[in-house]
């Protein structure tokens, strides 16, 4: 008689290889915003291939069983992959094919894997597991608004105008806003579906977010928190829902014009009201003469832009998005189908070929920005129409599985139900802070977009588990 039970033994063996892939999964998320300070990111990167293979190593038995799991998501699988089609598509179209390769493997091809990676140990964790995704989650992340707080006091002496960041994130202060609107999105999941004394530690998560937001000093961080507050009204399921909407659209509203009554006085990154009462004769000139309204010279400026405009002027950074997005949809005019080239930072010189430098549909900067600072254009020059299409399906996907669940501010789960919420929601108004984020720029870069793909596999499986439950009123 053997001593030990064989089909115990490949119990443990699977639980052991869930745990450890679990494990390897987190710590990489945590790790991954040091990829380009204190560690290279092939760690993380190999982290996650490890992962891989001890999952593959304790479940390769039940392959069919996954298999037939990926059938409940089949409809994120299929934009995905028009995604990855329509980007390899774009090689006979892009400048540098080889760069553009290596982003196909290192944006999508590579990240596809970890999410289905994702989704795998999702699907196969248990009540217990649940908790310790949702607690890895939060560890992993959350110490990125406190890391910016502490930036925005230690190096910033908490004076406004300084772009707080976790010190060792060594990309644009813009780029780290990623980071945060998912830590704002899983703590604002606990405070709406939480109770008691948990609850009240999420409002003051919330609060540290907001202030982590504030401290980062990037318009559209504030705009993606706002967005983010304002989301759950929208996707949740309340008494008098078209009354409070229509009260918050309203308070929005005020806000807005009381912002652009005030922001008369502010300076010119900030001065709303000179933007709008401005932004008709701004958005009439071609491209490369919007530079006019800027201060331009021979050397860094379109030939186009060098008379200066008498009465306007317009901040710099906010011009120069305004330019880009001019153009990138002039030349998506073009040919709406066509495919110019993956990735967006090979977006300036895909775009110089179909307008070149002294073209007015060109942009009227030489040397600042290398990419176009909206993501949604950007996706539509980069992968064509049709790929725009997968590209925006697949976050819409997620979000409207979210909204489909009907979920109340009183609604009360079980223990793995909660789990399920939580990771959810969090992850959801995640999604929409960086939906938020993107009309201003193209977020995140290959760090992030690993976390991302990451969050869209786990996001998928807790989906999918809640869809085919009932137990929450």
């Amino acid at each position: 008689m053997p001593l030990v039970n064989p089909q115990n033994l490949s119990c443990a063996c699977k639980t052991t290889a869930l745990y450890v892939s679990l494990v390897l999964v987190v710590a990489s998320v945590a790790i991954l915003p040091f990829s380009y300070s204190f560690v290279s990111i092939k760690l993380p990167v190999n982290l996650l291939f490890i992962a891989l293979g001890v999952f593959a190593l304790g479940f390769w038995r039940e392959y069919r069983g996954l298999m037939r799991a990926l059938g409940g998501i089949w409809f994120a699988l299929v934009c995905l992959l028009v995604v990855v089609i329509m980007a390899y598509i774009s090689l006979f179209f892009a400048v540098d094919s080889k760069a553009t390769l290596q982003a196909i493997r290192q944006y999508l091809l590579e990240p596809s894997l970890f999410l289905v990676l994702a989704f795998f140990i999702a699907t196969k964790l248990d009540e217990r597991g649940l908790r310790l995704l949702l607690l890895g989650l939060c560890l992993a992340l959350s110490y990125h608004p406190i890391a910016t707080i502490w930036d925005f006091f230690a190096n910033g002496g908490g004076k406004f105008g300084y772009r707080a960041t976790l010190s060792a994130y060594t990309i644009a202060e813009t780029i780290y806003v990623f980071y945060l609107v998912f830590a704002f999105g899983l703590s604002l999941a606990l405070s709406l579906f939480t109770k008691g004394a948990v609850k009240l530690f999420a409002i003051v998560l919330v609060c540290i977010n907001i202030a982590a937001l504030i401290a980062n000093g990037g318009r559209f961080a504030l705009l993606a928190g706002l967005a983010m507050l304002i989301s759950p009204f929208v996707l949740l399921a309340y008494r008098y829902k078209r009354l409070v909407l229509g009260v918050v659209l309203a308070l929005c509203v005020g806000l807005g014009y009381g912002i652009y009554t005030m922001s008369k006085t502010w300076d010119a990154r900030y001065n709303v009201y000179s933007m709008v009462n401005n932004f008709a004769e701004v958005w009439s000139v071609a491209p490369a003469e919007m530079g006019r309204f800027a201060h331009c010279d021979e050397y860094s400026c379109s030939p186009h832009s060098l008379a200066p405009h008498p009465s306007i002027q317009w901040e710099y950074s906010s011009l120069s998005r305004l330019s880009m997005l001019k153009s990138t949809l002039l030349a998506i005019a073009q040919n709406p189908f066509r495919p110019n080239g993956y990735h967006f930072q090979q977006f300036y010189q895909n775009l110089e070929t179909i307008f070149p430098k002294t073209s007015k549909n060109s942009v009227f900067f030489y040397h600042f920005h290398h990419h176009n600072h909206n993501r949604f254009a950007s996706f539509w020059f980069e992968l064509g129409l049709v790929g725009f299409l997968g590209a925006m399906l697949l976050p819409f996907f997620i979000i409207y599985r979210f909204y489909r669940l009907h979920l109340r501010f009183t609604s009360t789960f079980s223990s793995t139900d909660r789990s399920l919420v939580l990771i959810n929601g969090g992850i959801v108004f995640g999604l929409i802070g960086l939906g938020v984020s993107n009309i201003f720029d193209c977020i995140p870069i290959r760090e992030g977009n690993l976390v991302l793909f990451i969050l869209f596999g786990i996001v998928l499986a807790v989906s999918t588990q809640l869809q085919a439950r009932d137990s929450y009123v």
